[in-house]
């Protein structure tokens, strides 16, 4: 096995953006069905086993000016320690990550977000190497500081819902979408897939555990069978992302929302109301 290359992307310790409301959240998809992942398919612990059915999807996602945010349902909690407001501060020893395929090539991923180090550290590691995909997130001391993920770009909520009997956490990560695009780029709004991974091990081989949307035990044996669907970041092409579109109103489908001859995005651009069709183009 190769080792992964890395480019480690380490985030600003100030706190990014709000997390999305409950309501914000996209279901990840595969096949277009919302991504699933079985109960109780990993070998180790339940807070590595991502879970999902065709109601409460497996993962979740949501994009707006400032970062990409991804989510993920887990079996088990990954919390080991909470402050005095009940909030996350440490995890367990485990890794969780979240890779990420731009180039239409299922065989590899360009980029990973991985929350390991006890929680202690959020990196976006770029596959440079791309030989194969069960590449390891290694770690490297010297190269990675310390960082305080949680309060800043991770959380872990108790989603207080059930699947099967057995009830869910979700893990959600954030990363700047100034990161983002220094390692996969920004032509990526209709060809963004993820992959949700979990390992024992925080320097181990990313989905050594588990993979949704795989029923393997201890994982699958491919990429392609644990990707999403693409994320329809700017579903219309008009250059404004979900969130974005959120934000003016206008509608994440239709490049030009009030069929005046300007899309939405120029019209935010000369100041005018793109939910009105007042200019001609």
């Amino acid at each position: 096995m190769l080792p992964l290359l890395p480019l480690f992307c380490m985030f600003s310790s100030a706190a990014l953006a709000d997390w999305p409301v409950a309501d914000d959240w996209i279901p990840l998809t595969a096949e277009g069905e919302r991504l699933t992942d079985p109960v109780f398919d990993v070998l180790g612990p339940e807070r590595t086993d991502i879970l999902g059915d065709d109601t409460l999807a497996a993962g979740a996602w949501y994009i707006d000016g400032d970062a990409l945010y991804l989510r993920m349902r887990l079996n088990g909690d990954p919390c080991t320690e909470r402050n005095t407001d009940s909030e996350c501060t440490r995890t367990s020893t485990d890794a969780w990550g979240v890779l990420m395929s731009v180039d239409g090539d299922d065989r590899d991923y360009e980029a990973a977000l991985v929350l390991i180090e006890a929680g202690n550290r959020i990196a976006l590691v770029d596959n440079v190497s791309g030989a194969g995909w069960e590449q390891p997130w290694r770690r490297d001391v010297d190269t990675w500081d310390p960082f305080p993920a949680f309060s800043t770009y991770a959380r872990v909520q108790n989603a207080a819902t059930a699947i099967e009997g057995v009830g869910d956490w979700l893990l959600d990560l954030q990363v700047p979408l100034s990161e983002l695009e220094m390692v996969i780029g920004t032509d990526y709004t209709d060809t963004l897939r993820v992959a949700l991974v979990t390992d024992r091990e925080d320097g181990g081989d990313p989905g050594g555990e588990d993979q949704a949307f795989n029923t393997d035990l201890a994982g699958g044996d491919s990429l392609a069978g644990a990707l999403s669907d693409a994320l329809g970041v700017d579903e219309d092409g008009d250059g404004l992302n979900v969130g974005e579109e959120d934000e003016l109103g206008t509608a994440p489908d239709d490049a030009d929302t009030d069929d005046d001859g300007l899309d939405d995005l120029e019209e935010r651009v000369l100041g005018s109301n793109p939910r009105l069709c007042d200019s001609d183009g």
